[in-house]
């Protein structure tokens, strides 16, 4: 899963920049849409200052040990 973690004042400027809702800053940053208008604001809230998260999910079973 990735997501892209800003302040509440950088989602408030892009709501204004955007014409747009919070639920649609909310559903941009962590990727639930892939619409032209959902990667202006990840690329603005990177240019912002935003960072890119990901999860990574490590499956126990997978994994070996050292020896």
């Amino acid at each position: 899963m990735q997501r892209i973690e800003v302040s509440k004042d950088v989602k408030e400027k892009i709501c204004k920049a955007f014409e747009c809702s919070r639920p649609t800053v909310w559903r941009a940053l962590t990727y639930a849409t892939d619409t032209p208008m959902a990667r202006s604001i990840r690329r603005y809230a990177i240019l912002s200052g935003g960072r890119v998260l990901q999860t990574v999910v490590i499956d126990p079973k997978e994994q070996t040990e050292n020896k």
